[in-house]
């Protein structure tokens, strides 16, 4: 396998993860319409939505993202830096979340990187959501 191939590989699994994390926090969000009924949910819904956009800003950072050459390559459809940002802030804030921020980027922000990623990875990997519905509909703990 060439380089170019290998860090062709490693762009289509950083795009299918941001993919996954994206389908998994609308799939979390589909009853929370407003940020007062989303604040007060079940802390299991806030802190997963939480944990999956954490995991965006992770892809997005310049280990991942830049190291797959998307960073370069996308800068113009897709905010790297501030999503890899964003993880900072979730990470290194000591538990304290902002739900309400959680709230507005989940609704806001996720459904434009998802549009972004799924044009990118539609081009590079057109059939790409048969692995992404395959992963969601997998049986829990490996049954």
């Amino acid at each position: 396998m060439t380089a170019a191939d290998k860090q062709y590989n490693q762009a289509c699994n950083v795009l299918l993860r941001i993919a996954l994390y994206c389908k998994k926090i609308e799939q979390l969000m589909l009853a929370y319409t407003d940020p007062d009924a989303f604040e007060y949910s079940d802390f299991w819904i806030k802190d997963s939505v939480a944990m999956n956009l954490q995991q965006i800003g992770e892809e997005a950072s310049e280990q991942h993202a830049g190291a797959a050459g998307l960073r370069e390559k996308y800068a113009a459809e897709i905010p790297w830096q501030d999503w890899a940002d964003f993880r900072n802030v979730l990470t290194h804030n000591y538990g304290v979340i902002d739900y309400r921020l959680v709230w507005e980027i989940a609704t806001n922000e996720v459904p434009e990187i998802y549009e972004q990623v799924d044009k990118i990875l539609r081009s590079m990997k057109p059939n790409y959501m048969n692995d992404i519905q395959e992963i969601l509909k997998a049986p829990k703990n490996g049954k």
